[in-house]
């Protein structure tokens, strides 16, 4: 099949899937921020909000258009810092109020430690498409639970996987509320490379679901709600608390399935 026979079954995939969305009018609704990077497409999340890109309503914006260039060649990798990556999303998403209201949105919710970020899966008419989706993996792990957690984010095209990593506070604890990743279609199988069938996969519910503790500027320990767009919760821990402080206050969330309890 040819390059374009691809491009013609990739805008059809599109084009279908656009069929779906629901008329513009309800603050629920995901929209695409005007040029951005093109989204996988066609499946959805239940619950309050539509999703119809990225779970969380997260879409990487333009403006890391002008990160992408700054070291001239389009396909020259380029190194991103903590505060560009994450301020690079925009977010129209239906914010929750509290860390009840989060959770309950949430099917799984932990305390957790990051331990890696990976290369994640491509989105594109092909793995080296130059206009292809690309994902960030950041791996954590829980006491509460047998498996590693793969929170999946985008990243753009030209982002070195590895200076991403060295930007990310490797060994900093988390909390984390999660949505797992709905499963690929059939009509979109062709579309995805470089996916982990093993690894489970999961989004931050809203952009309020990804809390970081990370050091700042003087050494200092502080906890952060990275994504833009990541709205304070109005039960929000006062500054200079704990991050566990963050969990709901009935705790954590971990199905069956996924806790220690389930370890073969």
């Amino acid at each position: 099949m040819s390059v374009a026979d691809d491009d013609r079954r990739l805008e059809a995939l599109f084009a279908a899937a656009a069929a779906e969305i629901p008329a513009v009018g309800h603050a629920d609704d995901v929209l695409n921020d005007v040029g951005a990077v093109p989204q996988p497409i066609g499946s959805r999340l239940t619950g309050r909000r539509t999703v119809l890109a990225v779970a969380a309503g997260l879409l990487v914006a333009v403006s890391i258009a002008a990160v992408w260039m700054r070291g001239g060649s389009s396909d020259q990798l380029v190194s991103l810092s903590y505060e560009e990556y994450f301020g690079s999303f925009s977010a129209d998403y239906d914010p929750a109020g509290t860390r009840t209201d989060l959770a309950s949105r949430s099917e799984l919710v932990v305390e957790a430690t990051l331990v890696d970020v990976i290369d994640g899966p491509v989105f594109g008419s092909s793995a080296t498409d130059p206009s292809a989706s690309k994902h960030a993996l950041f791996v954590f792990e829980a006491e509460s639970t047998r498996d590693p957690i793969a929170v999946m984010l985008q990243r753009p095209n030209t982002s070195d996987i590895e200076a991403l990593r060295d930007a990310m506070p490797i060994g900093g604890r988390a909390v984390l509320y999660l949505v797992a990743a709905p499963p690929i279609s059939d009509n979109e199988r062709d579309f995805w490379f470089n996916v982990d069938d093993g690894l489970a996969r999961w989004y931050p519910t809203t952009p309020q679901g990804l809390i970081l503790e990370r050091a700042s500027d003087d050494g200092t320990s502080i906890v952060d709600l990275p994504l833009e767009g990541g709205i304070n919760l109005e039960d929000a821990p006062e500054s200079g608390s704990d991050i566990g402080d963050w969990l709901p206050p009935g705790g954590e969330i971990v199905p069956d399935r996924l806790g220690t309890q389930a370890r073969p």
